[in-house]
C-alpha cells in the first residue's frame, strides 16, 4: 500500500479509546497469527427459523469449513435471538459454545439506533427483559461475538442523524478490520455477508482505491453469492471459490472472458450489459452534447471502472469524456470476446454508440445463449 493510501486509511480509523471494549477484543483476536478467517454476518438473526440446516445456517455457514485455522465469527443484528441457532448446531457436532463474557445495554448507553427493533417479543426472550449488548463464546472453531446492535457500512439519504452516526462508526470499524487482516504476514481471509438485503457492491469497490484492488480481491469477500445483495439464499460449501494460492477468486469482479464456463456467467454478463447501456453509455452520449449534463447513477459507472482497473475523474468533465469512451470500449470488447465473436462486432457496436436504438438492439443479441 502506498504512503498516500495508508494515510488515507489511517485517517478513517477509530481512536481505540473511543471504541467499545468488544471491538477492541475483536481487533486483538483478528491480529493473532492463528486467526485465519473473519466472518462478519450482519442481519444474522435466525430466531424465526424452525430448524438450522447446512443450507440456511447464516450464523456459521458451511463454506467456513474450507478454511483451516482459528475462525473469528462476528454476528450483528439488533434482534439476535437469546437461544441462538448456533447452540444447536455446535451441540450436534459435539463442539458446544462456551460463554466467556457478556455485557448488557444499560441506561447510560445510547440505544436510540437499536431500541426501535426491540419489540416486546424480542425483550421477552431475555431475563428481566434486558437485551444483551455482546455475548462472547469460544469453542474448537474459534471465537464468536454475538452483538445486538445495528451495523450500516454505507450511508444513504433515507437515514436519520442517529443512523448516519452509526454508519460512520460501522465504516470505520470495517476499515480497521481490513487494515488488521491485510497487514498480517499471512493475511486473514475476511468474509462479509449482509442478510438485510443491502447491496454491498459500491462499498466493496470503494475499498480498491484505499487498500489496492488485488489485496481486496484476494483476501476480502463481500457477498458470497457474487450477486447484488439478498436476504435468503441456499448456502453451499463451494460458494466461495479459491485459486491455486488459496486466495479468493471472485467472478463478479473478473473479466468475462475468464468466467465463461461458470453457471453465473450469463447473470454477471447481463448485469454488466445493463450498467454499460445505462448509465455509462447514456452519460457518455449526454456529456458529448453538453458538459453541464447532470450525470445519473455515477456509482454504477464507477463500479464498472473499478472492475476493469480504469479511472473516471468526475471532477474533470472534459477528461471524463475520453475516460468514458475508454471504459465503454474495454467493456464491449470483453463482452464480445466472452461470446467468442470476432472483434468486428465490437467495432460495429462502438461505431453505433450514438445510435441508441441500434446499439441496444444489437447488444441484446448477446444476452442469450
Amino acid at each position: 500500500m502506498s504512503i498516500k493510501k495508508l494515510k488515507k486509511t489511517l485517517a478513517y480509523q477509530l481512536n481505540y479509546k473511543s471504541l467499545m471494549d468488544h471491538w477492541q477484543r475483536i481487533f486483538d483476536y483478528l491480529s493473532l497469527p492463528t486467526t485465519s478467517t473473519l466472518y462478519l454476518g450482519v442481519g444474522a438473526c435466525m430466531g424465526h427459523y424452525v430448524e438450522i440446516t447446512e443450507q440456511n445456517n447464516q450464523q456459521y455457514p458451511c463454506f467456513l469449513n474450507r478454511f483451516e485455522g482459528s475462525h473469528l465469527v462476528v454476528l450483528i443484528d439488533p434482534c439476535m435471538e437469546s437461544d441462538l441457532k448456533l447452540f444447536t448446531y455446535f451441540e450436534q457436532i459435539n463442539d458446544p459454545l462456551v460463554l466467556v463474557n457478556q455485557t448488557s445495554w444499560d441506561n447510560t448507553q445510547d440505544t436510540t439506533c437499536v431500541q426501535g427493533f426491540w419489540h416486546d417479543s424480542v425483550r421477552a426472550q431475555y431475563p428481566g427483559h434486558v437485551v444483551p449488548k455482546v455475548r462472547e463464546f469460544i469453542n474448537g472453531k474459534g471465537k464468536f461475538f454475538i452483538i445486538n446492535d445495528c451495523f450500516y457500512p454505507e450511508a444513504n439519504r433515507h437515514m436519520n442523524p442517529v443512523q448516519l452516526e452509526k454508519s460512520s462508526e460501522s465504516v470505520s470499524i470495517m476499515y480497521q478490520l481490513i487494515t488488521i487482516g491485510l497487514g498480517k504476514v499471512s493475511p486473514s481471509k475476511i468474509i462479509y455477508q449482509d442478510y438485510t438485503g443491502f447491496d454491498s457492491t459500491h462499498f466493496y469497490t470503494s475499498l480498491f482505491g484505499i487498500f489496492g484492488r488485488e489485496p481486496i480481491i484476494s483476501h476480502v469477500c463481500f457477498d458470497v453469492t457474487q450477486n447484488d445483495g439478498g436476504c435468503f439464499f441456499e448456502i453451499k460449501p463451494d460458494m466461495i471459490q479459491l485459486d491455486d494460492f488459496g486466495n479468493f477468486f471472485q467472478e463478479k469482479y473478473e473479466l468475462l472472458t475468464k468466467i465463461t464456463n461458470s453457471p453465473n456467467y450469463l447473470r454477471i454478463l447481463r448485469t454488466r450489459m445493463d450498467n454499460l447501456t445505462y448509465p455509462t453509455v447514456w452519460n457518455f452520449i449526454k456529456m458529448q452534447e453538453s458538459y453541464d449534463y447532470e450525470q445519473v447513477f455515477v456509482h454504477r459507472a464507477q463500479w464498472l471502472a473499478d472492475i476493469y482497473g480504469l479511472e473516471l475523474n468526475f471532477s474533470n468533465r472534459q477528461k471524463l469524456i475520453g475516460q468514458y469512451f475508454a471504459l465503454i470500449k474495454t467493456i464491449i470488447q470483453d463482452i464480445v470476446r466472452s461470446r467468442d465473436i470476432d472483434d468486428s462486432f465490437s467495432n460495429y457496436l462502438i461505431a453505433n454508440l450514438d445510435n441508441r436504438n441500434e446499439f441496444i438492439n444489437t447488444m441484446g443479441i448477446l444476452r442469450f445463449e
